[in-house]
């Protein structure tokens, strides 16, 4: 089903589908308000939204989808998706760009972004997503009056120290994909890797000049 596709029997959307919702950027008309996407599809949210930005790389998205997954906290903070806009709009030819994913894929062991896999889900892919705003109920003010202090709770010490095994560094962050994708010759400060569409490049020999008698 198309977004917002409807039935003539109505909403065709049945068993099995999740829903799911994020806070969208619009202003409600409610005052106070709020505005959020609701989404319905037997996707994941994780795997549905992966599957927005395929079709937004290889199809094209409408302003409402645009607006649907930009809206969403994690998009732009996929930097191999906006690395993949740019080169778009500098120009990188779709065919090259795709062979060029799909090594970084396999080299990185990173998410898909290549055509094929788009091409895959999009004939799987069956969904519903609105954009609703609706009013917030203002909340009872407080009086202040409390029963018994055991109705307030005990203050307890939090532990703000971090625990140093938490953070862990991964070599993938110092990626620049969009170099990557765009010249092929170099990931992070040191590893220079060879993409399968650019072709070896052969050392130029310098022949010594030949006096001219």
């Amino acid at each position: 089903m198309h977004i917002l596709g409807k039935s003539r029997y109505g909403n065709v959307l049945g068993a099995g589908f999740h829903s799911h919702r994020w806070r969208s950027s619009s202003v409600s008309r409610f005052n106070p308000g709020e505005t959020f996407w609701l989404l319905k599809t037997r996707m994941r949210r994780h795997k549905f939204l992966h599957m927005l930005k395929l079709k937004y790389i290889w199809e094209g998205l409408s302003v409402f989808e645009t607006k649907a997954l930009f809206d969403h906290p994690g998009t732009i903070n996929d930097r191999l998706f906006v690395a993949t806009i740019k080169s778009q709009l500098i120009g990188i030819p779709k065919k090259v760009l795709d062979r060029r994913l799909v090594f970084l894929s396999s080299f990185l062991n990173i998410p898909r972004l290549d055509y094929l896999l788009f091409k895959q889900w999009k004939e799987v892919c069956v969904y519903e997503i609105l954009e609703i705003d609706k009013p917030i109920r203002k909340p009872k003010k407080y009086s202040g009056y409390v029963k018994s202090p055991s109705a307030v709770g005990r203050k307890r010490a939090t532990s703000t120290k971090s625990d140093p095994g938490i953070f862990e560094w991964s070599a993938i962050e110092e990626i620049d994909y969009f170099h990557a994708l765009t010249v092929g010759d170099f990931i992070g400060e040191s590893l220079v890797i060879h993409l399968p569409d650019d072709g070896p490049i052969e050392p130029k020999r310098l022949l010594p000049k030949l006096k001219k008698k």
